[in-house]
């Protein structure tokens, strides 16, 4: 890629000299022929092009370091599962707490440690002295655990995980003309719909598509897939 891109740079820099040089020589003569103009003009759209040819190859350098940093995340994900699968299992009471459960010190009782990744039926299923065998020595307030007051946190649909890397780039490119901005907030969008039909129409209505194209083809089957 480094060889192609200086090949880039040493046509850019060639087409501006020549076009440089051009114009001295003319403020130098004093004398502006008309011819000057087009060849001006084709060398300016030269210009434009390799710009545009050395920007599509920056793009597909960025791909492959983007692909190269998913594989890399991916495998640390997998060496962390791993880790993860070697801990403790989720009953086992860690041994140092079990020298701490219920001991007493000057008379005073320390509370009894609580796994907190213990299911809740399994605690329910303790035995528990009723109240008439409970004295006022042993009644204690019961100090929810941490466990009690975090609530799940709610899953929000995000139909951005289904589109790989690739088609990212490719949707980014042909539908949205490579706005990444306008292609999140049309995402946010579809994220607010139950299902796909609804989805379905807000693009029908809002974009101005083809939708008899491949391209389109694909994103639909994307989204449709996010709601499945």
């Amino acid at each position: 890629m480094s060889e192609i891109r200086n090949d880039y740079f040493n046509r850019l820099l060639n087409e501006i000299r020549s076009l440089e040089q051009r114009l001295l020589s003319l403020r130098n003569s004093g004398a502006l022929p008309f011819s000057f103009f087009s060849e001006s003009f084709n060398k300016t759209q030269e210009i434009s092009r390799l710009l545009h040819e050395l920007e599509f190859l920056q793009i597909d350098e960025m791909k492959q370091q983007m692909g190269q940093l998913v594989q890399f995340l991916s495998e640390v994900k997998q060496e962390k599962n791993a880790i993860q699968e070697s801990i403790t299992p989720e009953n086992q009471i860690i041994p140092e707490y079990e020298s701490v459960k219920n001991h007493s010190v000057e008379g005073f009782t320390l509370p009894e440690y609580r796994n907190p990744r213990v299911n809740k039926a399994a605690l329910s299923s303790e035995k528990i002295q009723t109240p008439s065998q409970q004295t006022d020595k042993d009644i204690k307030p019961v100090i929810p655990s941490l466990n009690d007051k975090i609530s799940p946190a709610i899953t929000n649909l995000d139909l951005r995980r289904n589109i790989s890397l690739n088609d990212r780039f490719l949707f980014q490119r042909e539908l949205f003309h490579n706005d990444r901005e306008a292609m999140n907030q049309m995402m946010i969008c579809l994220n607010a719909f139950d299902n796909f039909d609804q989805a379905e129409s807000y693009l029908r209505e809002h974009c101005n598509w083809n939708f008899d194209t491949p391209v389109v083809e694909d994103f639909l089957k994307v989204i449709r897939k996010g709601f499945a």
